[in-house]
């Protein structure tokens, strides 16, 4: 961010606890003028992790926030630091917009609306068939044209043997079933399975969701070197049942997609704005996964600022595929940003044409909800 002005002389984060499945991670940078950016470092289940990074990577950024976070740490984060580093990229790119008076993806290049798609996942307190179908129904009724489920909540092939895999999958496709009759043979109906199958429960898995039509099947194994073969194989059944593969959701840096990519593993990335180290890797990575002629849709299960981030980056990439929408798990959502839900028409949403991200949190509501908190200021 070599051409911002007007110095960050304040960094905060705040942990806010949402619901019972959900906390939410909010970066906020204050200029000397009296600016402020926002930022989005949400990772559920590691937020001890990040919040004890904080005060070095704020400190470093306070002293020269001219040097773009990712020179601050050349070398390949951890998690943790990858999703702090890049909601500080996030927040200055927001004030770099701001100053000028631009939506973000006018600095990046515009696109009037964004094709999106409704996580219902967390949604569906109700984990069965038919509470699965309710929301389903919600969200088309809301205006989306394609859902995404997680159905497999008893499956664990790391801890369950292949045959009790097997019987545990068909709880998960009772719920598929229950959607796909609920929505219709027009909607696109995607579903994740959160990294929890091995080859022989992903294969079958693809043969007994056959006749249910999915439009793609997201992270069915781990994605580590040694499952590359694997998923290989999974890409092939799944292409001959002309079904898309998914994934890459938790990667880092653009080097980091090289073994997935030359491969040819998915036909989806799914590149997330807070691990992936900033706005200008996430187009990076966005630029090689069209390269590959794959497509180019963020993982998005996030809280409104990195919400508000993906869109701009989705409106700024030519061709983008759909950008994941977390669907009505809480009110909140909308609150904390001071709006009413976002319409969706047909499957898209309009950008926001107001400066920067577009969203200012709610400080009242965010200390309201906020678990715990810490401020970095510069040292003069």
């Amino acid at each position: 961010m070599s051409d911002l002005h007007d110095r960050p002389d304040e960094i905060r984060i705040d942990l806010c606890r949402i619901s019972e499945k959900t906390c939410w991670l909010f970066i906020s940078m204050l200029t000397l003028s009296g600016l402020e950016g926002f930022g989005e470092a949400t990772l559920s289940g590691r937020e001890k992790e990040v919040l004890a990074l904080f005060d070095e990577v704020a400190a470093a950024l306070l002293k020269a926030p001219e040097i773009s976070p990712r020179a601050h740490f050349p070398s390949a984060p951890s998690l943790p630091l990858a999703a702090l580093i890049s909601a500080c990229d996030q927040a200055l790119w927001d004030l770099k917009a701001q100053a000028r008076v631009l939506p973000l993806c006018a600095l990046l290049s515009p696109a009037p609306d964004i094709s999106v798609y409704a996580n219902i996942n967390r949604k569906t307190v109700d984990r069965s068939p038919a509470g699965f179908a309710a929301s389903a129904r919600t969200a088309i009724a809301f205006g989306h044209t394609a859902i995404k489920i997680a159905p497999f909540d008893e499956v664990n092939c790391r801890r369950q043997p292949p045959a009790e895999a097997i019987a545990a999958l068909q709880k998960g496709i009772e719920r598929i079933d229950h959607v796909r009759n609920a929505i219709g043979a027009d909607i696109r109906l995607m579903v994740d399975c959160h990294w929890r199958l091995d080859l022989p429960t992903a294969q079958a898995l693809l043969t007994l969701t056959e006749r249910y039509h999915l439009h793609w099947l997201e992270c069915p194994l781990p994605e580590t070197r040694a499952d590359l073969d694997d998923l290989i194989a999974v890409k092939a059944q799944a292409s001959a049942q002309r079904v898309l593969l998914a994934g890459c959701e938790e990667n880092i840096r653009t080097e980091s997609f090289a073994p997935f990519w030359d491969k040819r593993v998915y036909d989806v990335y799914m590149p997330d704005a807070k691990y992936v180290g900033g706005i200008e890797e996430m187009m990076t990575v966005a630029a090689n996964i069209q390269q590959q002629g794959a497509t180019f849709s963020p993982h998005n299960p996030s809280g409104p600022v990195c919400d508000a981030v993906s869109a701009h980056v989705c409106a700024a990439v030519s061709g983008a595929g759909m950008l994941e929408m977390r669907f009505d798990e809480t009110p909140l959502f909308p609150a904390l940003i001071g709006s009413g839900p976002k319409a969706v028409k047909r499957g898209k949403v309009a950008i926001s044409q107001c400066p920067g991200l577009g969203v200012l949190l709610d400080k009242a509501l965010v200390e309201k909800y906020a678990l715990t908190s810490q401020t970095t200021k510069r040292r003069s």
